[in-house]
C-alpha cells in the first residue's frame, strides 16, 4: 500500500471514528481525570503526529498542536508556576506526555518549518511545558520515574530521552540511562538486564515486567509491551544505547512469537507466546488492535508491513475497532520510509 493508501485510510477514520470514545476532541477537552482520557489521547496523537511525518502536510500537525493545546490549557500552576494537571496520576500524564516531546523533537531538527507561521512560538511553549512537567513530577518524588513495571519507566525514559536530545541537560539523560542499563533508584534491575533470549527462539527477546522477577511470575504482556517496543525503536533511532541489533530482536519477538504465523492473523497475549487461561483479553484471537505500537517495527522490514497489510488490517481480526488512526498513521509512515528511507519530517 502507498502512503496515499494508508492515507486516505487514516482521513476516513479521523473524521468519523468507530467508536464515540476514541473522538479525539472530546478526550481533549476533559481535563484528563475521567476515564484516563490523556492516557488515551496518546493514540490521538500518535496517529497525527506519524500522519504528517509520513506525509508532509502540516494539517495533521496543527491538528496535533490543536488537542495538544486543548489539553495544556487545563492545567494549573503549582506552587513554583510550573504547569500541571489536578487529579491525574504520573503514568496517565507520561503515557500521553512521551508522545508530545518526540513530536518536539523532530520540529527541533527541522528550522525551516519552525520558521513558519506561528510554529516557533508553539514549540517553545509546550518545551517550558514539558520541563515544568517533569520538575513537577520529580519533585513529587523519583519514584514516579521508577516505576514497578517495565513499560511505566519506558514513558520517563522516552521524555528523558527527547527532553536530553532537545535541551542537552544531562538530569534528563540520567533517567534515560538508569532505566535503560544503570541504576534504578528502589529497583533492582533495567531493560537491558530484563531482556533475555527466548529459549524457543534465541533470536527473539522475552523478560519479565516486574523489576528483577522470574518470567513465569512475571511475563511481560503484549498490549502494554507496544509502549517499550516503540521507546527502544526511536532510542536506536536517535542514536540513544540502544541499536539495531536490539530493534532485530524485538522483530523476531514479534514475527516468530507474538505474531506467531501459526495463529492465521491472530497474536498472543504474553510475549512467551503464551495467553491466559482467564482474564479481561481472553484467548489469541479475541482481542484486537493491541499490537498497534509494535508495528513501527514495520519501518525495518518490508516483511512486516506486508504482514501488516494482508493480516492486521483483516476485519474478522477487529484490530481496526481500536483507535484505527494510530494504525494508519504508523502504516502511512512505514511506507514512506521503505519507499523513501527516510520520513518527510
Amino acid at each position: 500500500m502507498s502512503v496515499d493508501e494508508w492515507r486516505r485510510r487514516f482521513d476516513l477514520e479521523y473524521e468519523h471514528p468507530r467508536r464515540i470514545e476514541e473522538d479525539c476532541t472530546s478526550r481533549s477537552l476533559s481535563g484528563g481525570t475521567v476515564d484516563q482520557d490523556y492516557y488515551f489521547l496518546a493514540y490521538c496523537i500518535d496517529g497525527l503526529v506519524s500522519a504528517w511525518r509520513a506525509t508532509g502536510d502540516d494539517t495533521y500537525l496543527d491538528e496535533a498542536l490543536r488537542l495538544i493545546g486543548n489539553t495544556v490549557d487545563s492545567s494549573v500552576p503549582d506552587a513554583l508556576g510550573r504547569r500541571h494537571w489536578a487529579g491525574t496520576y504520573a503514568l496517565w500524564d507520561s503515557y500521553y506526555w512521551r508522545m508530545v516531546t518526540s513530536l518536539l523533537r523532530v520540529m527541533q531538527a527541522h528550522p525551516e518549518l519552525l520558521a513558519r507561521a506561528d510554529y516557533q512560538a508553539r514549540y517553545d511553549d509546550l518545551l517550558a511545558f514539558s520541563v515544568g512537567l517533569w520538575g513537577y513530577w520529580r519533585d513529587d518524588g523519583l519514584g514516579n520515574f521508577y516505576r514497578s513495571r517495565t513499560h511505566m519507566a519506558s514513558h520517563w525514559a522516552r521524555i528523558g530521552m527527547d527532553l536530553y536530545l532537545i535541551t542537552g541537560d544531562a538530569e534528563y539523560r540520567e533517567v534515560f540511562d538508569n532505566i535503560s542499563h544503570g541504576v534504578q533508584v528502589g529497583q533492582p534491575s533495567n531493560l537491558r538486564t530484563q531482556f533475555q533470549p527466548n529459549l524457543a527462539h534465541p533470536t527473539a527477546y522475552v523478560w519479565a515486567s516486574v523489576w528483577g522477577a522470574e518470567l513465569d511470575a512475571s511475563v511481560q504482556d503484549t498490549s502494554h509491551a507496544g509502549a517499550l517496543v516503540a521507546f527502544i525503536h526511536e532510542a536506536a533511532l536517535a542514536g540513544m544505547y540502544w541499536t539495531q541489533a536490539d530493534i532485530d530482536a524485538l522483530a523476531n519477538t514479534l514475527m516468530l512469537v507474538v505474531w506467531d504465523p501459526a495463529l492465521d492473523g491472530g497474536y498472543h497475549q504474553y510475549v512467551d507466546g503464551t495467553d491466559p487461561a482467564e482474564g479481561p483479553y481472553g484467548l489469541p484471537n479475541t482481542t484486537g488492535g493491541r499490537l498497534h505500537e509494535w508495528l513501527n517495527l514495520g519501518r525495518h522490514r518490508a516483511d512486516i508491513q506486508a504482514r501488516i497489510e494482508t493480516e492486521y488490517l483483516d476485519q474478522t481480526r477487529r484490530n481496526t475497532s481500536f483507535y484505527a488512526y494510530q494504525l494508519y498513521g504508523i502504516g502511512a509512515l512505514n511506507a514512506r520510509v521503505l519507499a523513501d528511507g527516510r520520513p518527510y519530517y
